[in-house]
């Protein structure tokens, strides 16, 4: 599954998204599967590109840096 975004295209020619069963309105974010996204992206009859694809933020947790230990010297 990919998560898009819908370009003014589909708004412009009113031609209606299966997947949302309507036209879109641009800018509206949905998910579309692989090759019904490779037929919205523009490998269409239209040649026209319906959606784009939304960036999924990728959580990084942050980098936990091990505690350093030192070596404890005898006194003497």
């Amino acid at each position: 599954m990919k998560h898009v975004r819908a370009t003014n295209v589909s708004a412009i020619t009113g031609i209606k998204i299966k997947e949302l069963g309507r036209v879109a309105s641009p800018g509206e974010e949905f998910d579309v599967t692989d090759s019904r996204f490779k037929t919205l992206s523009g490998n269409n009859m239209y040649h026209k590109v319906f959606v784009v694809l939304v960036e999924q933020p990728v959580d990084i947790e942050e980098e936990v840096k091990p505690k350093r230990t030192r070596k404890k010297t005898e006194n003497a």
